[in-house]
This record gives C-alpha cells, sequence and structure tokens, in this order.
C-alpha cells in the first residue's frame, strides 16, 4: 500500500511540473505582452545626430559617422549593434573619425532580400559603403567576434583600403565549435523560437546573455545597455534575420588569415566563453605583423567591459601605425 501511495505521489508531481511546463509555453508562446517595436519606432528611439543610412540593395542600412581625423570603422558581432561601441567611440571620437555600422540584418539596418552568404552579402556592403558613399581612401577597422571576422575579411581582400586592423575576440578558427560554445544556433531555426520571435524577445533572455557575454556573469555594470540591445533585437524583422543568418552554413575561409599585411592588434579575454582565448594565438600565428593582448579578466566583449583599457591600447597602435 506505501509502494502504491509513492507511484500516486510521483506520478502527480510529473502531473503538476508537466503541467506547470505547459502552462510556461503556452505564455511564452501566446498570452505574454507583444515585445516586437515597429521600425519607425525604432528610429525615433534610438538614432543620433550622428546617425545616417543607405540604401542598398532595396534595404535601408544604418550607420553613424562622427568625429575628425584618422577614419575608423567599428563592426558590431552576431545579433549586435551599433550602441555595442558607445562607450569605446565616446572616448576615440575626440581624435578620429568613428564609424559605427549596423551590418545588414541588425539595429537599425534592413536585411536585403536578395542575398548568398554572410561572407558575400557584408563584404559587398562594405565595399559599397567605403567606395560608394563615404568615398575613404584608408581607414582602420575594428571588429569583435562576427565583426572580427568581417574586418579581417575585409583586411585581406582590400589591402588598399585597410591600413590597421583590430581584433576583439574575433570570429574565424573552428567557428562549428564556436556556434556551438553560443548555443545551438540551428535550433533557432524551429518552431517555438519562430514562435517566440513573432511576440519578441523577453528582457531576461538579453539579460542571460549579456552575462554569459562577461567575465562577471552576476553583474552587469550598465543595465540601460542590455535593455537597448533587448529593444532593437525586437525591432520589426530583426529576429527573423537572426534566424536567417544563424543558419546560413557558411564557414570562415581561414586561408585569408594569412594574405593580411597591415598591422594587426589583437585584443581578447582570458574568460571568453564564446571563442576561446587561444584563438588569439592563432591569429598571431598567421598573421605576419601582429600583436597579442590578452586581458586576464574579461569575457567575448572588452570594448563593453573595459571600453578605456580598449581604447588606450588602440590609441598606442594607432600612433606606431600613423
Amino acid at each position: 500500500m506505501a509502494k502504491v501511495n509513492i507511484v500516486k505521489k510521483f506520478l502527480i508531481f510529473i502531473g503538476v511540473l508537466l503541467g506547470l511546463s505547459v502552462g510556461v509555453i503556452l505564455y511564452i508562446m501566446f498570452l505574454r505582452d507583444n515585445l516586437i517595436i515597429s521600425k519607425e519606432e525604432a528610429k525615433k528611439r534610438f538614432t543620433t545626430s550622428a546617425s545616417r543610412f543607405v540604401n542598398w540593395r532595396d534595404a535601408d542600412i544604418h550607420f553613424t559617422d562622427e568625429g575628425q581625423g584618422t577614419p575608423i570603422l567599428m563592426i558590431h558581432g552576431f545579433g549586435g549593434n551599433f550602441t555595442n561601441f558607445d562607450s569605446l567611440a565616446a572616448i576615440m571620437r575626440a581624435n578620429y573619425r568613428v564609424i559605427r555600422i549596423d551590418l545588414p540584418g541588425f539595429g537599425l539596418s534592413d536585411l536585403p532580400e536578395k542575398h548568398d552568404s554572410v561572407a558575400e552579402l557584408y563584404g559587398a556592403f562594405l565595399g559599397h559603403l567605403l567606395d560608394d558613399v563615404l568615398k575613404l581612401d584608408s581607414l582602420y577597422v575594428v571588429g569583435n567576434s562576427l565583426g572580427g571576422w568581417m574586418g579581417w575579411e575585409l583586411a585581406a581582400t582590400r589591402p588598399d583600403k585597410v591600413k590597421g586592423l583590430v581584433l576583439l575576440g574575433s570570429a574565424g578558427y573552428e567557428i562549428e565549435k564556436v556556434k556551438s560554445n553560443i548555443g545551438r544556433i540551428d535550433m533557432l531555426d524551429n518552431a517555438f523560437f519562430r514562435k517566440l520571435a513573432e511576440r519578441g524577445m523577453p528582457l531576461w533572455m538579453s539579460e542571460g546573455n549579456a552575462k554569459r557575454m562577461r567575465s562577471e556573469w552576476e553583474t552587469i555594470a550598465n543595465p540601460k545597455e542590455v535593455v537597448v540591445n533587448n529593444a532593437l533585437m525586437n525591432k520589426e524583422g530583426n529576429l527573423d534575420n537572426l534566424i536567417t543568418l544563424a543558419n546560413s552554413g557558411v564557414l570562415p575561409d581561414t586561408a585569408k588569415i594569412a594574405l593580411i599585411k597591415c598591422p594587426t592588434l589583437v585584443i581578447w579575454g582570458r574568460q571568453d566563453v564564446i571563442v576561446p582565448w587561444e584563438h588569439s594565438e592563432k591569429f598571431k600565428r598567421d598573421i605576419a605583423n601582429s600583436t597579442v593582448l590578452v586581458y586576464d579578466t574579461c569575457g567575448h566583449i572588452p570594448q563593453i567591459e573595459y571600453p578605456h583599457r580598449v581604447a588606450a591600447d588602440i590609441k598606442k597602435f594607432l600612433m606606431v601605425g600613423e
């Protein structure tokens, strides 16, 4: 009899647990507030006096252009946006012309309907921006994560343009393993996530991601930054773009890295759980004119965790280059 009661209690417990799980899933998918922000509202809230838009492949692409002097292009990571460089740009624009882009499909930028791979899409846009819009003879490039990948692609294929490169926790090597560190990116393209995308990403998901990107997981120095990232991720179309780009299936051609001739500064966080800091040594091995700096207490986004330190190291690097 006692065994029967134990079984009953266990079954009741399982039933309650399943009921709660179903309830949570139903709430997330159908009952919670709609967090999607229209493109017009996003532009109204997040454009700055330095914001500009260029129409490219029938899509409006956003970038900021501020300061004077030697131009520096800053490129954010996957799922990020131009505000990821707010603190670094605020320091650097006193002495340099700072250009920050929202890669197509992220931030305030639309995703063109016609595109091939991520590398082709972003490479073509960067070429258009530098050659046809900004008409720059040369510049420095600073890229974080995916932005680092786009930065070294640009340095390898356009040596006439890129006079110096700064990589911050850059994507490149062992990309499939890096994807698994981010999470099951391929799982973004399933019914649950697509239903989630219809009502927007909850703030708690953005908070969890932000903590994971840092060395101090429990704390976030600037909660407003996470709120802004969450809002821009919930801009109309951006979560669908995330799914599309995450499942493009294109891998970096790391053989190009050895073609880079310009001076290169590689900055990494030793506590980076997305792209291991040991990858900095791979870049040093393959880029002849490169220097590596590893920050002991730092995660995947050094420009956010340590903007003043990163700015100081970049300024030293640029002074040598100029």
